[in-house]
């Protein structure tokens, strides 16, 4: 079933990292020794870390390191290197194994701009260095990303260390009315890059995904003193905002059917097509299956539908976003 997908993508882009780090970090001691208390997590954010992948995403990583305060460089293999240098070919190491083009394909490929610094920073920070970098520099679409933070991956000391920052980070206090107008003025930029041609563009469309996302991660960090509406799942979290009294029934209902609409289809055109979703041009066997996707009888009934979703999410996005 669609709804059961990004779970199950998701899962396997875990096993994956999970499976691959073990080989990378062999590789990297084999050629450059050890670091001494050196330990590696993969955070994953975005679409995995909301375990809401389908069969074309990429994934968006972050690699966080620590190691022992008096160690300088590796040790221990044919050609040392300091720390930065070391965890730094150990991320590009990883990076490779997921992206390198073999007679199976790709496994997938990897967007590493929610990094600290996006394309400017390190491959790899160190622990310290992304706690601060957050603390003090980060803008707020990446706190909002940080919303969607996940640890995958690494030793478990090093994964409960990662994901106790995570949660200390998103637990500052921030200023709401900032938060609302930095998400408008982030949004107004997509709208302008990517232009939604039609409500069959369940990403960038008014009152698609997009939107009810940055409803939900703004709802969440202008209430940063409640760390228990933070999940990095966007259904998980309406679940959670409304528990804790911080969203309407009303619009719950209206932004989880929305939202999981619009992630079903999501899901069958992934597979069924590439590009640009055409009514006018699909055959009539995948209109069927997106009515079908949709609890309807026909296609139009589906349009009609959609179209009614995505004007009640858009409203509930803009009355949320006003400052």
């Amino acid at each position: 079933p669609p709804n059961d997908a990004g779970p199950a993508y998701s899962a396997v882009a875990e096993t994956v990292i999970a499976g691959l780090q073990e080989q990378v970090a062999n590789h990297v001691a084999a050629a450059h020794g050890l670091v001494p208390g050196g330990a590696v997590a993969v955070i994953a954010l975005g679409k995995l870390g909301g375990r809401e992948m389908t069969a074309t995403s990429d994934l968006d990583l972050v690699f966080i390191y620590t190691h022992d305060p008096s160690a300088t460089v590796s040790t221990g293999g044919d050609k040392p290197l300091p720390v930065s240098s070391y965890f730094g070919r150990y991320a590009q190491r990883f990076i490779a194994a997921l992206t390198a083009l073999t007679a199976e394909g790709r496994l997938y490929e990897v967007d590493m701009r929610l990094r600290p610094s996006g394309n400017q920073g390190p491959v790899a920070v160190s622990l310290d260095r992304f706690i601060a970098y957050h603390r003090e520099n980060a803008w707020t679409w990446e706190k909002m990303a940080l919303t969607r933070a996940r640890v995958v991956a690494g030793p478990d000391s090093m994964r409960t260390r990662t994901s106790e920052a995570i949660a200390s980070l998103l637990s500052l206090p921030l200023d709401p009315p900032r938060i609302r107008a930095d998400a408008v003025s982030m949004r107004q930029r997509l709208e302008a890059q990517f232009p939604a041609r039609s409500a069959w563009d369940l990403k960038f469309a008014a009152g698609g995904l997009v939107d009810i996302e940055f409803c939900i991660q703004v709802l969440q960090l202008c209430h940063s003193d409640r760390p228990s509406v933070f999940d990095q799942n966007t259904i998980g979290a309406m679940h959670k905002l409304i528990k804790a009294g911080l969203l309407d029934a009303a619009d719950h209902d209206v932004l989880t059917t929305a939202a999981l609409m619009q992630q079903e289809l999501t899901q069958v055109l992934r597979v069924a097509i590439v590009g640009e979703f055409r009514p006018d041009a699909a055959s009539a066997g995948l209109r069927g299956l997106l009515a079908r996707v949709g609890g309807v009888s026909g296609f139009a009934e589906l349009e009609l539908l959609l179209h009614q979703r995505q004007a009640a999410a858009r409203a509930i996005f803009e009355r949320v976003l006003s400052p």
